[in-house]
């Protein structure tokens, strides 16, 4: 019943948002449909859990994918900076320029349809995003573009949306977690309406799904390489990389050979980031790095819900151009990293491996010059698969302990 609760209130939330058209509708009449299947039948059936997964999918195809394409053609039969957000914009122009042999980094944005979307927009000098962030695009805009003559950079999100929900199904092994880990990713509030306007975390999060599915199946490597894709995509997934080792080290991959089981990750690393290292090194450290930590004239200003945000509301910081020590106050979180790590290491497991995860990163975002909306939802995510994936693990064990 988790999963319908789960759905419930997702698509609750997400129809009082939107209004109430004909595919909101039709939506909602699916809904009392997959609550009533999850009340009245059982679910260990497959034949039940084939329906909802159906249901599920309609439900979805209907509301935020809907919604996210729906906003593709408006914005396109209007203004370029109309329903979109200003990330996509600028992925739009990185990607251009790529492809025209100029490096993203080093551009200036002004003159692009960046500039009237905020004035003052401080990223019309930094491109924060990573690597992987736009090589992504690179294929689809080449194909959009040279079809259509235009593009929208969250025609690439949309198959990395699916791609994000086929790996929690296959992550999950009791039905109703697969539907309730797919619910909580798409319904969340602070996920759906910012994945609508084009905001990258659907990036970093489909491949660190891939990269737990691959882990839950027995498949190391590739979970490697997937957790490669998501930590090129955002800053935010680098702080599951000492949990992700830790994890393979306690559970025996990585204490034999554990170079030549990590070469062909750093590998895949060194193919994404060091062309743009090399290509100019302080153009890439100065938009990836001295940007969102405002050590730049031309940083990002401080902004948010952290802390940061709370002093200047207090006055002790007058301005929000101002340093804020980020990086000191979050170095003061490395012994609750060590705890973290060390009780991993003695109790391994995947759930508490992505409890810690959010355990740490949520202070992390917290400390730093800037905290989004978005990035609760994020954490809220987090903490959400990692509860889930518990539940399950303990099950699990309850399950094995049982006599014959």
């Amino acid at each position: 019943m988790i999963d319908a609760v789960l759905l419930l209130t997702g698509v609750f939330q997400y129809l009082v948002r939107t209004g109430n058209g004909t595919e909101q509708l039709i939506a909602s009449l699916l809904l009392f449909v997959y609550m009533g299947i999850s009340i009245a039948a059982r679910p260990a059936r497959p034949r039940v859990h084939q329906v909802k997964c159906a249901l599920l999918f309609i439900i979805i195809l209907l509301t935020v994918y809907h919604q996210n394409v729906e906003s593709i053609s408006q914005r396109h039969a209007r203004k370029p900076g109309f329903f979109v957000h200003d990330h996509s914009l600028q992925m739009e122009e990185a990607v251009s320029f790529l492809v025209h042999g100029q490096n993203p980094y080093a551009m200036d944005y002004r003159g692009t349809p960046m500039e009237p979307f905020w004035r003052g927009n401080p990223a019309l000098d930094h491109v924060i995003a990573l690597p992987f962030t736009f090589l992504k695009s690179v294929p689809f805009f080449l194909l959009w573009q040279g079809l259509f003559g235009w593009y929208d950079d969250r025609i690439s999100q949309l198959p990395l949306f699916w791609i994000g929900i086929g790996a929690l199904y296959f992550l999950f092994r009791d039905p109703d977690r697969k539907l309730a880990a797919i619910t909580l990713f798409v319904f969340n509030p602070l996920f759906s309406r910012f994945f609508e306007v084009g905001r990258s975390d659907v990036v970093f999060l489909s491949m660190l799904f891939a990269s737990l599915a691959m882990l839950r199946h027995g498949h190391a490597q590739a979970a490697l390489l997937f957790l490669v894709l998501s930590a090129t995509s955002k800053h935010m997934a680098w702080f599951i990389v000492p949990f992700f080792l830790t994890y393979l080290y306690a559970t025996g991959y990585l204490k034999i050979h554990p170079i030549k089981k990590l070469a062909p990750s750093a590998l895949l690393a060194c193919a994404i980031v060091l062309p743009f290292v090399l290509w100019d090194w302080h153009a890439f450290v100065d938009d990836i790095y001295g940007f969102p930590a405002g050590t730049l004239p031309t940083s990002y200003p401080i902004a948010g819900l952290g802390l940061s945000m709370a002093l200047v509301n207090l006055k002790i910081i007058s301005d929000i151009h101002n340093p804020f020590p980020s990086a000191l106050l979050q170095l003061l979180l490395l012994p609750l990293l060590a705890v973290l790590i060390v009780d991993l290491k003695r109790r391994p497991g995947m759930g508490r491996m992505v409890l810690y995860y959010g355990a740490f990163l949520w202070p992390v975002l917290f400390l730093s010059r800037f905290l989004y909306d978005n990035y609760l939802g994020v954490v809220i995510t987090v903490f959400g698969l990692a509860l889930l994936l518990m539940y399950e693990e303990s099950t699990n064990i309850q399950q094995k302990k049982q006599p014959l």
